[in-house]
């Protein structure tokens, strides 16, 4: 008599579904070594021989009852039917007791429910629904900021569902294996690991970067710092696309030989190039790259395993052939006679002082070095506009991220430097976050006379 269907060996793993699986078999074993040994003792020569010893015993005067001689011959009939009787059928349930209990442990241990049927191991499933209500409440528990869209990410990658499968599939029942891979994920959330180092990657500018230990973490405010490199990259090509319409209408100006000399030094320019410095996941050049199909890239980081990352993502999306990648500190991984029209740089700007201010997702998860900006928070922006003036173009631009209340130190930085600001942005908090640099003011080509 077998108490379970599952007969397979376990693996070595020693996981709550490897246990009980340990103990089905267990359970299965006891079972079927039970029964080789009924059959091999109750022969039907044995069966028939018990049956005339019970019935020949008379060792009780009663006249009724199941210890007469008709009880007994009516028990030697039972005997000779059903093939057990007396000690052996009472050792024989015994141990089909003790084989449940043993099973019934190992369930509780998962926290399941003992079935109503004792002979059948049913596993009570958690539907979809229900893991995803106890997700986000362990997670508002915990006060994480979105605990809908976390258990939602966290739920899709710990049962490799679609979002489809999120929406439509509520009442999918869950096995054990996946309610457990989602609650190891809960788990990691609820100590402080954020969703994107728990997945692996994150999204940026609609895209998805890949993200490891050696990388810092992309946020949405630096996609500040892209929309506003876009802007300026859309205003180098009106110039270039005015410069060419000017040089064609020139013959009948007066200006026309400086005119058609200035016009075309803006023409004969190379296609845009941008320079990004500390790089990290390479998600500011990339995205940009993805909007200006014609731009090459460098990017620039002081980290290998950070280009290593960087390098997977351009290739991810498709950009590998116009983006290189460069070891160094800030520019001297850039040659001395390279220029470029945008420059862009998330570099690190949290004084030292606040570091251990920060919240556990990013004190805990992001790597140091993309952090700290030394004493001031300012020791970065020092060592990049030192080398700007060499690398950006006359009519390029150098777009900076920058911390909360560090305007008034950096605009300081720039002039000290001879450099101008141009404009600022602010991300979607109200929060100043982004700073424009230029080389300076200087004559417009594009309004002299035509």
């Amino acid at each position: 008599m077998l108490i379970a269907t599952k007969s397979s060996q376990p693996p070595p793993e020693n996981t709550p579904e490897d246990r009980l699986a340990c103990a089905i078999n267990f359970a299965n074993e006891l079972s079927n070594s039970r029964l080789r040994e009924t059959k091999t003792r109750w022969t039907v020569v044995r069966r028939a021989e018990k049956a005339a010893l019970i019935r020949l015993n008379t060792p009780w005067t009663r006249s009724s009852g199941p210890k007469t001689r008709r009880g007994k011959a009516k028990s030697s009939q039972n005997a000779l039917k059903h093939g057990h009787c007396g000690r052996e059928w009472r050792r024989f349930y015994a141990l089909l007791a003790a084989q449940r209990l043993y099973v019934q442990a190992a369930l509780l241990r998962q926290r399941k429910h003992w079935p109503a049927d004792p002979l059948m191991v049913q596993i009570r499933m958690e539907k979809l629904d229900d893991v995803m209500r106890r997700m986000r409440a362990a997670l508002e528990r915990a006060k994480v900021e979105t605990p809908a869209l976390d258990a939602r990410l966290l739920a899709r990658q710990g049962g490799n569902f679609s979002d489809a499968d999120l929406i439509t599939g509520g009442q999918t029942p869950l096995s054990a294996q996946v309610v457990e891979n989602i609650d190891t994920l809960l788990g990691r959330r609820l100590a402080g690991e954020p969703v994107s180092r728990i997945l692996g990657e994150r999204e940026f500018w609609g895209l998805t970067f890949k993200v490891t230990p050696a990388t810092l973490d992309p946020r949405p405010d630096t996609e500040t710092l892209v929309a506003a490199a876009l802007k300026r990259a859309g205003e180098i090509s009106r110039k270039t696309t005015e410069a060419q319409g000017a040089q064609s209408n020139t013959e009948n100006n007066q200006n026309s030989v400086k005119l058609r000399a200035l016009c075309a030094s803006v023409v004969q320019k190379k296609p845009l190039r941008i320079l990004d410095l500390g790089t990290g996941t390479g998600c500011i050049p990339i995205a940009l790259l993805k909007e200006l199909p014609d731009a090459t890239a460098i990017a620039v980081d002081i980290s290998e395993e950070a280009l290593f990352v960087s390098r997977e993502n351009a290739r991810r999306h498709g950009v590998q052939d116009r983006i290189e990648f460069r070891l160094g500190r800030w520019f001297e991984a850039v040659k001395p006679d390279e220029v470029f029209h945008i420059i862009t740089s998330n570099p690190p700007y949290i004084p030292e002082s606040d570091i251990e201010s920060l919240s556990k997702e990013v004190r805990n998860h992001d790597p140091i070095q993309a952090l700290s900006g030394g004493t001031d928070g300012l020791d970065a922006y020092k060592s990049i506009l030192k080398g700007l003036k060499n690398h950006l173009d006359c009519d390029g631009f150098a777009l900076f991220e920058i911390g909360a209340g560090q305007e008034k130190d950096l605009a300081r930085l720039i002039e000290d430097s001879n450099m101008n600001r141009r404009e600022s942005y602010v991300d979607l908090g109200g929060i100043l976050r982004v700073m424009e640099i230029t080389m300076g003011t200087s004559e417009n080509i594009f309004d002299a006379p035509r």
